[in-house]
């Protein structure tokens, strides 16, 4: 089942983004909403948007799903850093990522995987599974 198929959203396209240019300002849009999320929600008053949800009842804001594909294929350092924001900050505003790392592509330059890691949870498949 594709998700269009499940629910017209706002969000879900068609489209895959392949370009380092697309990858920047898709990720600044989400970066954006986050910034939105916690001065227009969370403010000082909720931890995370699923506490706000709670009281918010009809209008509880959605959560947001971030998928990459062979990450960092054509990721630049702008929009890898933007990437480090949303894996730190994300889950807390409802926006959270699902990563494939192709290690055998080169990072950014200024990139430090640990910075990533440490948000995230990793999965590594070795010869016994995952």
């Amino acid at each position: 089942m594709h998700l269009a198929d499940y629910e017209e959203g706002r969000h879900q396209t068609s489209r895959i983004w392949t370009q380092a240019a697309q990858f920047e300002e898709k990720l600044a849009e989400l970066n954006e909403h986050m910034e939105k999320i916690i001065q227009m929600y969370l403010r000082n008053e909720y931890a995370t948007i699923a506490e706000y949800n709670a009281q918010a009842g009809s209008v509880a804001e959605k959560y947001h799903f971030l998928v990459i594909a062979s990450f960092p294929v054509n990721f630049s350092d702008t929009s890898a850093r933007r990437l480090r924001n949303i894996a730190a900050n994300g889950a807390r505003c409802g926006v959270f990522t699902l990563i494939h790392w192709d290690q055998r592509s080169a990072l950014p330059q200024d990139f430090v995987p640990d910075e990533l890691r440490k948000n995230s949870l990793c999965l590594v498949r070795n010869d016994r599974g995952f």
